[in-house]
């Protein structure tokens, strides 16, 4: 007698076939370097104006969010920090150590231009003892060093469709916002620092609120494990104001979160 798997399991099959590219690339947390230990506890103050503060809710896990920019010549150079919300307690297994008040969980700064194109990134996260820093060549690669603790291990980048990230997300989808509310797509790589690797997404216009505009930021090659991310652009001045989907901060368990994380401006104008 011949059995014919049913619809749900071959579903089931298909889900833990497409996880299994995340699975394999994950790294298991370790503390953080001495070196990036100490780049993590640089004072916030000193990555520039303040453009932005925020709340990040990940389940009922509560962080803080800044964004700071300075400006070099044509570019800026964007900085985001998280930080554990002021009734967090301090969880070793989760940040690998007490360390001070104020200290940032995540850093995350990306020097890119006024159209979000990025010329160099980087992140130092105290929940997986990783340190990535992505450059970008002239001849349109980009090249990525990684440090997992003590260890160091690089990789390049293809040419290709444009390279966000973290801070350049919003920036690269503000730069595009006239064209992507007439119906224009924007094919562009995400890079995920915690697994060294991008993955291919779709920029398109999605239903927001009254007042809002709200983009879609769509995975469009093989399933990734990854939602639909998704912002809300405040109509009047294109603000970013909100952002759905899958956050850098990590649970208790150390596994990936997806959450929401809202904005509150102290400058008239994102950058």
């Amino acid at each position: 007698m011949r059995l014919t798997p049913s619809a749900a399991v071959l579903a089931s099959l298909a889900t833990l076939t497409s996880l299994a590219p995340l699975a394999a690339c994950a790294k298991p947390p370790v503390p953080l370097s001495a070196a990036d230990a100490t780049l993590l506890e640089r004072p916030v103050d000193g990555y520039g104006d303040l453009v932005f503060r925020g709340t990040v809710a990940a389940g009922t896990e509560k962080y803080a969010v800044e964004r700071r920019v300075k400006e070099d010549g044509a570019n800026y150079i964007a900085t985001e920090v998280y930080l554990p919300s002021a009734e967090a307690k301090c969880t070793p297994s989760l940040e690998k150590s007490c360390r001070k008040a104020g200290t940032p969980t995540i850093v995350q700064q990306a020097t890119h231009g006024h159209d979000g194109t990025l010329v160099r990134f980087e992140e130092i996260h105290d929940q997986t003892g990783i340190a990535t820093v992505v450059e970008a060549r002239s001849d349109g690669t980009y090249a990525m060093t990684r440090r997992h603790g003590t260890e160091t291990s690089t990789d390049t980048f293809r040419a290709g469709d444009p390279l966000v990230t973290g801070p350049t997300l919003a920036s690269y989808v503000r730069g595009h916002l006239r064209q992507i509310r007439t119906g224009g797509v924007f094919p562009v790589r995400l890079l995920v620092p915690d697994l060294g690797r991008t993955y291919d997404f779709s920029i398109h216009s999605d239903n927001g609120p009254s007042g809002t505009t709200t983009v879609a930021i769509e995975p469009t090659g093989s399933f990734t494990g990854f939602p639909t991310l998704r912002i809300d652009f405040e109509s009047r001045a294109d603000n970013p104001i909100a952002f759905h989907g899958r956050l850098p901060v990590r649970s208790a368990t150390n596994g990936t979160v997806d959450g929401d994380a809202t904005y509150t401006y102290s400058v008239p104008l994102y950058r």
